[in-house]
């Protein structure tokens, strides 16, 4: 089921191979921001090419071709995490383990937030979501 939620939180319903078939028309599919060990999870079962830059326990991915990069979301006491690109339940995970109180419109991945990553900012705050599909 969390695979599942994952694959649909990430929009790999796309066919990558051309045609013919041939590995050199792979396009990685967008795998979005989040958990390592979820994004790693999903992208393995897929087979798909990772360029692991970040330890992070929390990452950015970024498309190239058939690869996808993972890079680290920084986290720091008392500044709000970049969650954009995250599904709901990664970005509520996240800001509630860091100490912010989260509200939400829309649904799909993270669009925007209020505040921005890397504000000051104090535990017991709200931190708003905008969601987009």
């Amino acid at each position: 089921m969390e695979i599942s939620d994952k694959i649909d939180a990430t929009n790999f319903f796309r066919d990558y191979r051309d045609p013919k078939g041939e590995r050199s028309a792979l396009q990685a599919p967008e795998a979005g921001n989040g958990f390592r060990q979820d994004i790693n999870k999903v992208l393995g079962e897929l087979d798909i090419r990772v360029r692991r830059n970040a330890r992070d326990e929390w990452i950015k991915t970024r498309e190239s071709g058939d690869t996808i990069t993972y890079t680290g979301v920084k986290i720091s006491k008392g500044q709000v995490p970049d969650v954009r690109g995250m599904s709901l339940r990664d970005a509520m995970y996240l800001l509630e383990n860091s100490g912010y109180r989260v509200s939400f419109t829309g649904k799909g991945k993270v669009l925007r937030q209020s505040p921005q990553h890397g504000e000051r900012y104090f535990e017991g705050q709200v931190v708003s979501l905008e969601m987009n599909m």
